[in-house]
């Protein structure tokens, strides 16, 4: 019948459960072969018939609200190395085209399915923003920062977090100052007792010897967040090491946090590599 039709020969999609996009792309390819798939069950010797116009129209409608976890799933495994700070900001984008697609269905067992597949998604991944290594990696992440949180208090306890490990970072980092010798030649003229700037001299050492790590943390932070986004397209690795040494102590951060995969994906790819080389054959 696609031969008759003009069209090229295609074979139907079974959907398979360990297939996270099959079930879409079993239902994309049956709609578009609707017509070669009616005419040939209407030619065939079979109790099965074909589908209806409404059932078609849901099958559409469903295709409209699957397509977006089927780029989601898309993006995450075709590329070769997808942080996992990509989570957060991917779970946000896919509950707003959810919730605005699932707006424009008109069929019944549509509108039922977008909610499952809502409230599926929130359980699946509405925790994502409290899991701190998540956050995190989002927040240090300078195409996302704190703009891909959904809800605003959970960036703000990520800018935090990342903070006070910044802080952290700058104290393990700081050695102890050599103190100045008493004793010996000074360059600088000798006061009396009862000099006139003492009190000046000695607040001047103080505020010398105070080292707050907290507040130079605040400022790293501050600054990096109030720095240009880096295009979604970008690797941010090559922006942290362009960076490492405006944000010294973010750079050793990010390089923790970063590195978190988001999928399984590149491990199975590597199974899938051994297999082909370690067999009985070979």
């Amino acid at each position: 019948m696609q031969s008759l039709m003009g069209r090229p020969s295609l074979k139907m999609i079974q959907e398979v459960e360990t297939r996270w996009n099959s079930t879409f792309d079993m239902l994309q390819r049956l709609y578009e072969q609707r017509e070669p798939v009616a005419a040939a069950l209407a030619n065939l010797n079979s109790d099965t018939a074909p589908l209806t116009s409404l059932e078609y129209d849901i099958i559409q409608q469903s295709l409209t609200l699957l397509q977006p976890f089927k780029l989601a799933t898309t993006e995450m495994s075709e590329e070769q190395r997808v942080s996992a700070s990509k989570l957060i900001p991917l779970y946000r984008m896919l509950q707003h085209k959810l919730a605005q697609k699932k707006g424009n269905a008109t069929q019944e067992s549509t509108v039922q399915l977008g909610s499952h597949l809502q409230e599926g998604l929130h359980s699946r991944c509405g925790g994502y923003e409290t899991f701190r290594a998540l956050a995190l990696a989002t927040l240090l992440d300078p195409r996302f920062k704190n703009v891909a949180f959904g809800n605003p208090a959970k960036a703000l306890g990520a800018e935090k977090h990342i903070t006070l490990e910044c802080a952290s970072l700058m104290r393990s980092n700081t050695t102890p100052e050599p103190q100045m010798s008493t004793s010996g030649p000074s360059s600088t003229p000798v006061e009396t007792q009862d000099s006139l700037w003492e009190h000046f001299d000695n607040r001047i050492r103080e505020t010398q010897m105070i080292h707050n790590p907290t507040a130079d943390a605040t400022v790293e932070v501050k600054k990096y967040l109030s720095d240009a986004f880096l295009p979604r397209t970008h690797d941010p690795l090559t922006y942290w090491k362009e960076r490492a040494v405006i944000f010294p102590h973010l750079y050793v951060l990010a390089k923790k946090y970063l590195c978190m995969p988001a999928t399984s994906v590149p491990c199975e790819r590597i199974f899938s590599k051994a297999g082909e080389i370690i067999c009985k054959k070979k």
